[in-house]
């Protein structure tokens, strides 16, 4: 490697590191789905992780695990939670490079590398404490055995490298068949001639990697998927090739894998079209074993949402992104060698897409630590506070003194706020009838000498790939009853905490307390999150 290239690619790679390094020690807080990932990770022993868990979460038994081992040592803080995404995150660029060169070469590599380091999406979730980031890292890790196999197939350290790296990400990544499918393919397609040790090792390593996926797919997977809370809030994104409309989810889901930001569908079909072509190349150039590798798991991807077993949204492709960026790659490389200027424009428009999207629109949650910290603070000793139902988790997040836990109370929010059609769970679908006088009766708490009030669920629903359940409006009598249970605690003021409110309840829920005689005598926002003081005439 020429001394430019290797100062360029040491650029690139400090470039990605400034910009996850950035977004980490900022310790944006945690966002609603890690607030109770977090939860259960900080409640559950490594067995406990095992079994099917709260809140309608779930995670391959290897991230949970670590997460889990660096949280007990180091404690339960963002950075601690998100040390696991961050180191995975801080790695792509690099395993990017070396797949990049060896496919297409380094200059291309190079630049698949850039794009690695620059997709809004991987910086994202390199801070997120959920495990997709190492989707996308066990894709490069596999394809990189995977290119070392097809080159010595009969050397047994190459056998050995890729059973491991597939082990581990048989409990360490949801999608891991999809990409053993295309190691699969590749080696059955590129071995040649397939020799009997040659078959003996693959149906080993196959035996190996479905025995150790079944188990935390039986016991922590499924029981999730099946679900009938997760199979309403996943339906519409499930790819049905018959319906025009699923379509365009397919093209917008793998943009999104790569910007995780929303955008006008006339961006989409260039960008499809862009894969398509890099895809085209990568099997000319490259030949079908490696065009299986990159694109059997896109076709198990399909297949297995065609059957409703794996949805279609941008967090759950992280594991594609990897074939995107050089399939990208692939394609401006086409075009520059068709047209050198050609060429540069598009790598110039991808390089300056990806990196206007990071400096405007950069990554954030609703500041719910800070705002926890706040309505603490401001409270009087006595004061009673109100935790509407999207702030519940992070509630109870951030006011656990995780050296000490208090297990019982964690337990009832739990029982309360984490199981779907609980009443105070934050994503419950409409009731179905009015909400009734006696809802909400127990959601209430003594903590610290004051009285803590659970929001009750607003019947408002969001589902993936649709947004909104309509009518966009709470269940009839919810601002009412609300106001009712918080004029009873007021004394005489309360404070009201709203993080993640879903479309008219803060509106219906303060109209309804100024009807019930309150008053907003405190109105702030922390963040995004609101933190307001009622007073209440006796």
């Amino acid at each position: 490697m020429v001394p430019r290239r290797r100062l360029l690619l040491g650029l690139i790679l400090v470039l990605g590191a400034a910009l996850r390094l950035v977004l980490y020690c900022s310790r944006p807080s945690l966002s609603i789905d890690e607030t109770m990932l977090g939860l259960e990770i900080g409640t559950h022993s490594l067995a406990g992780l095992l079994q099917p868990l709260a809140y309608a979460q779930t995670g391959p038994p290897l991230f949970l695990w670590g997460i889990k081992l660096i949280a007990s040592t180091a404690g339960m803080s963002e950075y601690a939670l998100r040390a696991i995404p961050l180191a995975t995150g801080l790695l792509i660029p690099f395993m990017m490079w070396r797949v990049g060169r060896r496919l297409l070469g380094e200059p291309a590599g190079l630049f698949a590398a850039a794009l690695a380091a620059l997709a809004p999406t991987l910086v994202q979730y390199s801070v997120i404490v959920k495990p997709y980031i190492t989707d996308a890292l066990f894709a490069l890790t596999l394809a990189s055995c995977t290119l070392d196999l097809l080159e010595l197939p009969n050397a047994r350290g190459v056998w050995l490298r890729l059973g491991l790296v597939g082990l581990l990400a048989a409990i360490g990544s949801v999608p891991a068949p999809f990409l053993l499918a295309g190691v699969t393919a590749a080696i059955l397609l590129g071995v040649r001639p397939l020799e009997p040790a040659v078959t003996w090792r693959l149906v080993a390593c196959l035996v190996m990697w479905g025995a150790a996926f079944l188990p935390p797919y039986a016991w922590v997977y499924r029981p999730v998927a099946v679900s009938e809370y997760m199979q309403q809030f996943w339906g519409a994104s499930f790819f049905a090739p018959a319906q025009l409309e699923d379509w365009p989810l397919l093209g917008r889901s793998l943009v999104q894998a790569l910007v995780a930001r929303p955008m006008p569908l006339a961006v989409v079909p260039p960008v499809v079209a862009l894969f398509g072509l890099g895809l085209w190349s990568v099997w000319r150039r490259c030949g079908r074993p490696v065009a299986a590798l990159l694109g059997v798991p896109l076709l198990a991807l399909l297949g297995a949402s065609l059957v409703q077993r794996y949805p279609l949204s941008a967090r759950l492709l992280l594991f594609v992104a990897p074939c995107l960026l050089l399939s990208c790659a692939a394609s401006i490389d086409a075009a520059a060698a068709w047209r050198r200027g050609v060429g540069r424009v598009l790598g110039a428009v991808v390089v300056a897409a990806f990196a206007g999207i990071n400096l405007t629109h950069p990554y954030r949650t609703p500041a719910t630590r800070l705002a926890v910290a706040a309505v603490n603070q401001r409270a009087a000793p006595l004061e009673p506070i109100y935790v509407a139902s999207g702030g519940i988790p992070a509630w109870a997040f951030y006011t656990t003194d995780w050296s000490a836990p208090d297990t019982g109370y964690l337990r009832w929010v739990s029982r309360w706020a984490g199981q779907p059609g609980a009443g105070a769970f934050h994503n419950s679908a409409a009731r179905g009838h009015a909400v009734t006088t006696d809802e909400g009766r127990d959601l209430w708490m003594q903590r610290g000498g004051r009285q803590v009030l659970f929001g009750l669920g607003s019947g408002i629903q969001w589902r993936e790939g649709r947004g909104f359940a309509r009518p966009v409006i709470p269940d009839t009598g919810w601002a009412a009853r609300e106001a009712e249970r918080i004029r009873a605690a007021a004394a005489p003021t309360v404070w009201v905490l709203v993080a993640n409110p879903y479309p008219t309840t803060v509106r219906d829920l303060f109209a309804a307390l100024q009807i019930a005689g309150g008053v907003l005598e405190t109105e702030s926002a922390v963040g995004g999150v609101r933190v307001d003081r009622f007073r209440f005439t006796p």
